[in-house]
């Protein structure tokens, strides 16, 4: 069942975002399902049911790159930043790439989505070839 306040779902998902095509956001709000009973239960952590890393070395040498865009209101920089510095505890290669700091700017939530998605990707790429 989809939130009945469709603004609501604006303000989450699109935020403040300049590069979302909000002349498609009628589509794209139509193809939104509701949030799964599992997947609640893991962000509120009922019955511990959210993510537990048993296994600190599997993150080790495995290279992770954590996205963030300028617009993006529930992924402050620093928030990811941490996340970034969270998994390097575990031993992986991780990376915050911050698209500001790439000269990209206004992305929010949903980058896959926005009006400048292959620039974003191909950023990805670069960073993926740049890894050892």
């Amino acid at each position: 069942m989809m939130y009945p306040d469709k603004e609501f779902q604006r303000r989450k998902l699109v935020g403040s975002s300049r590069r979302f095509p909000n002349r498609a956001f009628e589509s794209y709000y139509r193809s939104l399902l509701g949030i799964s009973g599992r997947l609640v239960f893991e962000r509120t952590n009922i019955d511990h049911a959210q993510l537990c890393v048993s296994d600190r070395n599997a993150f080790a040498g495995k290279p992770i790159a954590v996205v963030t865009g300028t617009a993006d209101t529930d992924h402050p920089r620093a928030v990811d930043a941490a996340i970034v510095d969270w998994l390097k505890e575990f031993g992986a290669t991780a990376r915050h790439l911050y698209l500001g700091d790439w000269g990209v700017e206004g992305n929010g939530h949903m980058i896959m989505l926005e009006e400048n998605s292959d620039e974003v990707a191909n950023l990805i790429v670069q960073w993926i070839r740049s890894e050892p």
